[in-house]
């Protein structure tokens, strides 16, 4: 249920990816990135080293970046490939009031990439994220 406009916290970038748990980020960095990582409080440098290498991921053939997302240090993270302004974005909103991102080929490419590394697709969904 959506909150009464009033009460609601702006949140205007709207991102569209791959939703992956902080233990699941630290793995990647790990076996992707050779970037040791010491807990599972994935910290800014973790995520933006793997974003200056993210070629490896896409052979730079698409965009996609990785970002933490919601409003606790310490949570998921988001594989995007799909980003949009929401003038009336807000904190909390339900994906279903969300722009609808489809799945194509950058995102078959990023999940055979994803595989290379010994990565399932049962370890991330995809999903929608407001920041």
């Amino acid at each position: 249920m959506s909150q009464p406009s009033s009460q609601r916290i702006p949140r205007n970038i709207c991102r569209g990816g791959y939703v992956l748990s902080p233990e699941l980020i630290n793995q990647i960095a790990s076996k992707v990135f050779d970037l040791e990582v010491e807990s599972d409080d994935s910290p800014g440098w973790v995520y933006l080293t793997m974003n200056k290498g993210i070629n490896k991921l896409t052979n730079g053939r698409f965009w996609a970046a990785f970002s933490p997302t919601g409003e606790v240090i310490g949570g998921d993270f988001i594989l995007w490939t799909h980003r949009i302004f929401l003038a009336r974005g807000y904190l909390g909103m339900p994906e279903s009031e969300m722009p609808d991102f489809t799945e194509g080929e950058n995102e078959r490419q990023l999940r055979e990439a994803l595989a290379s590394y010994g990565f399932s697709e049962d370890q991330y969904h995809w999903g929608k994220r407001v920041d």
